[in-house]
């Protein structure tokens, strides 16, 4: 007879978060694996995002996400990271021609390797332009 292990919850899951499938439309899921320069990671993200326009002009926009990556073989020693992001963004249609947007971001990153914990938040101002 076959031993079956339980796999133990992720910090996420131990909160009360819980994984569904989304439509295409609403948000996304990736599950992938990566090569770095000296490992490998696989990797499980799933966000959901929302935008609002009000009128033809000016939209607004937010998204959460959140995810795994586990570095697998000798040189990942074991080390998975969970993380968490949010942002939300504000855009304005001038015209055809002129196209701003405001983002703020925040992003948190829980490490088994005490230096790998670290938060970061940015404010980016894009703008586009079409002749």
């Amino acid at each position: 007879m076959e031993s079956v292990t339980t796999p133990q919850p992720s910090w996420l899951q131990r909160y009360g978060f819980r994984f569904v499938e989304l439509p295409p439309s609403v948000g996304h899921q990736r599950h992938d694996f990566g090569g770095l320069q000296h490992y490998v990671r696989q990797r499980l993200h799933r966000c959901l995002d929302l935008q609002y326009a009000r009128g033809a002009r000016l939209v607004f926009g937010t998204g959460v996400g959140a995810g795994i990556n586990k570095f697998l073989g000798v040189a990942g020693a074991g080390r998975k990271d969970t993380y968490f992001s949010v942002y939300g963004r504000i855009g304005y249609t001038f015209s055809e021609r002129l196209r701003l947007g405001l983002v703020y971001s925040y992003y948190k990153n829980w490490s088994t390797l005490a230096f790998s914990d670290f938060a970061r938040q940015s404010v980016t101002f894009d703008a586009s332009s079409r002749f």
